[in-house]
């Protein structure tokens, strides 16, 4: 398994700034992304190429973006990943793109024949002995 490190902190605490100054011209053999909120937009910048592209809300569109960059850091070296943390994980599609990173099998759970209700028979089922997290998000919203 490749090894990952994760660095946390607040916004602008200088997180990319040290992974950049730390691996220098080595970032275009990463994968993954780079968000910064800037003026109210969303942008990502691809770690390896420093492509830019902004986003006026978190939403389906980014959530594809965000989880075409994580798709790709899967096979590379070593990822990235700066600044993914707020509205944008609203999107199923990234907790999924995340759990590959990690060379897991995401399992959904639906919930809208239940009123987005989680019954507890059906969490049962979906849980296996290769089971290693559960992610709850509710309502579907990291400030919740």
């Amino acid at each position: 398994m490749k090894k990952r490190l994760f660095l946390t902190g607040p916004e602008a605490c200088g997180k990319t700034a040290l992974i950049s100054g730390a691996v220098g011209s080595e970032i275009r053999r990463s994968g993954g992304l780079i968000l910064r909120h800037t003026g109210g937009a969303l942008e990502i910048s691809a770690a390896a190429t420093g492509e830019r592209r902004v986003f006026a809300n978190a939403g389906p569109e980014l959530a594809g973006y965000c989880a075409a960059l994580l798709a790709e850091a899967a096979g590379a070296p070593f990822a990235v990943i700066d600044g993914l943390g707020g509205a944008e994980l609203a999107e199923p599609e990234l907790y999924e793109a995340l759990v590959r990173l990690r060379e897991g099998t995401p399992v959904l759970l639906p919930t809208e024949h239940n009123r987005y209700q989680i019954a507890p028979e059906e969490l049962r089922a979906a849980l296996t002995e290769r089971t290693k997290a559960i992610i709850l998000t509710s309502p579907n919203n990291p400030t919740g």
